[in-house]
């Protein structure tokens, strides 16, 4: 009786146990399997969408985003996985896709500190000068973070150097403001416009004072920089250094 018990175990199929999501015949399970993809792409997951693009139907997957419009492309140039950025690509992944605030997979390289991405992205075609809804460009970005490698690059590759966001805040300003004086030098190399004003009327100096930082209004100074601009509030830069609270006054300013 046991040995015709066993026989009989032995003859059954045995079971086919797969990941929750996937069904044993098609793979990923539509509906689950298009969560599970923008829930990855939402939570930066690269590793998840490998395997789920192991999984599914390239196809389908790559039509699906997060709720803001972020790609998995996008998600894979951030987090600098060149393996995951290429198989999306050859999977007919757009390079130049955007969220719904105009974000592009070369910015959110450029956002990652991702250069070697950054680079092969735009061997493929990605637009170097791409602005979001709030007018920052890669260049922006890379000004505003302190990346002075991949800002050089930028620059080098054709990248516009003086574009403004929606608030009138160049690059130069946006790495004066954050005090990246490495940047600041780097962008003072190329035609920028050093007396631009933002939409309050302040110039990079305005900026430079405003922050107390004496080494970057002596660099702006010394490329040009005129302190006798008023913005707005009808302050120059000079002004603002006179009426200085700091021990140390702005005798570059002056």
């Amino acid at each position: 009786m046991t040995r015709v018990v066993l026989l009989v175990l032995l003859s059954l199929p045995l079971p086919c146990f797969v990941e929750p999501g996937l069904s044993a015949e098609s793979g990923l399970s539509g509906e689950s399997g298009n969560a599970r993809w923008q829930s990855a792409i939402a939570n930066d997951d690269a590793a998840m969408l490998a395997r789920l693009l192991d999984q599914g139907s390239p196809d389908a997957l790559l039509e699906q985003t997060a709720d803001n419009g972020k790609t998995a492309l996008m998600v894979a140039s951030k987090v600098g996985d060149l393996v995951l950025l290429r198989r999306l690509v050859s999977a007919g992944a757009a390079v130049n896709d955007v969220t719904r605030t105009g974000g592009t997979a070369f910015m959110f390289a450029v956002l990652g500190d991702r250069l070697r991405i950054a680079r092969w992205l735009h061997d493929r075609g990605a637009e170097l000068d791409s602005r979001g809804s709030n007018g920052w460009s890669a260049v922006t970005i890379a000004a505003a973070k302190g990346l002075v490698d991949t800002l050089d690059w930028l620059l080098v590759a054709g990248a516009a150097p003086d574009r403004a966001d929606i608030y009138g805040f160049t690059p130069l300003m946006r790495a004066v403001d954050n005090s990246h004086e490495a940047v600041v030098r780097r962008l003072l190399l190329t035609d920028a416009n050093v007396d631009a004003m933002d939409e309050q009327g302040n110039s990079a100096l305005h900026h430079a004072v405003a922050n107390g930082d004496d080494g970057i209004a002596t660099l702006l100074v010394e490329a040009g920089a005129d302190n006798s601009l008023a913005n707005r509030a009808g302050m120059t830069p000079r002004a603002m250094a006179e009426q200085s609270a700091t021990d140390k006054p702005f005798s570059s300013a002056r």
